[in-house]
């Protein structure tokens, strides 16, 4: 059943919200699903992309979606389990949704890290790294196939950690879970369209955006320098800007065994980073409650993604402002 035709019985509940689209969980019948290697039942989350004008993009969107992951676990990136479920409009669109498990908040990343000492927040950052090390070569090495990535810190999941027991952040398997934007280029052709980005901003500046502002913030998830400054900002961000100035020694040691040709990460340069994030993305909060309103109001449409009610300043887990997640209140059902 997708989210959009819960009926009684069903409630939706917000989990987190993204540049392109919503993370919901749908609670009833069929909020639950029995891992299909691992035989344990698993809590889903679900993320609605913008309608596909036709069944073929929505069909090239999935096959991309479905190849990042399986590339991204070549290099020991791991993804949750995940599946694409796909449906068709009253007006003919097609509209897919990802799923994929979903793990209580208190195993994400940007949660862990407040359970952390300094020196743990390093070690945890050392792993981060660690894991996008072959990647990045990959990429350095200028293959046939280059991968984007957004690396910041709510985008990991440490799937065995124990709360209260902050050694265990260090030895738990870890999952990355943002890959609803397949971003790989095979012989320097993106794989995605890119144009969903701009899918939940007013259409009156679409076209501002994709000449200015769109091919830079794609660009930079290409770029390891780009990749580790954001990761580094992301633990500002979410609660921890005590940590950040170790950060960037550990970064600027990691690019240079990289072979990265840069100017060095200062705590200066991720305080300003931050800073800039935090304005764009409360921007594109405001553009997202406006053309929600223009939508529905105006033009009389549905609008393409599901918002908390009221004013954005009060929603509490956009990306750039480190909420603690729109978790429902019974964590206590697995």
């Amino acid at each position: 059943m997708s989210p959009e035709s819960a009926g009684p019985g069903l409630r939706i509940h917000i989990l987190g919200i993204g540049e392109i689209t919503t993370t919901i969980e749908v609670e009833g019948p069929h909020w639950h699903k029995i891992h299909p290697v691992e035989k344990r039942r698993m809590r889903l989350a679900y993320k609605r992309m913008p309608a596909f004008d036709t069944r073929a993009a929505a069909d090239a969107y999935m096959a991309a979606h479905e190849r990042y992951q399986v590339l991204l676990g070549g290099f020991g990136i791991q993804p949750p389990w995940h599946d694409n479920l796909i449906r068709q409009r009253a007006d003919g669109r097609w509209v897919v949704y990802n799923r994929q498990e979903r793990f209580h908040n208190r195993l994400v990343a940007c949660l862990v890290i407040h359970d952390l000492s300094t020196e743990g927040c390093i070690a945890l950052f050392d792993r981060v790294l660690a894991a996008l090390g072959p990647l990045f070569r990959h990429n350095l090495a200028g293959g046939e196939i280059t991968f984007g990535m957004d690396a910041q810190i709510p985008n990991w999941v440490l799937t065995d950690y124990v709360p209260g027991r902050p050694e265990t952040a260090l030895s738990s398997g870890m999952a990355y879970i943002d890959t609803s934007t397949p971003l790989f280029r095979v012989k320097g052709v993106e794989q995605l369209d890119t144009n969903l980005f701009l899918k939940s901003v007013p259409l009156l500046v679409r076209p501002l955006l994709k000449y200015t502002l769109l091919p830079g913030i794609v660009q930079r998830y290409y770029q390891p320098r780009e990749v580790t400054l954001d990761l580094i900002a992301s633990y500002i961000t979410h609660g921890r800007p005590d940590v950040a100035p170790e950060l960037t020694d550990r970064a600027n040691e990691f690019l240079r065994g990289l072979g990265v040709v840069a100017k060095p990460i200062t705590p200066k340069e991720v305080t300003s980073y931050n800073n800039q994030d935090v304005v764009i993305w409360n921007l594109f909060r405001s553009l997202k409650r406006v053309d929600r309103f223009f939508t529905e109001r105006v033009f009389g449409k549905k609008y393409e993604q599901r918002l908390p009610p009221g004013s954005p300043s009060r929603w509490e887990n956009l990306v750039g402002v480190g909420g603690m997640g729109l978790t429902p209140e019974d964590e206590r059902k697995e």
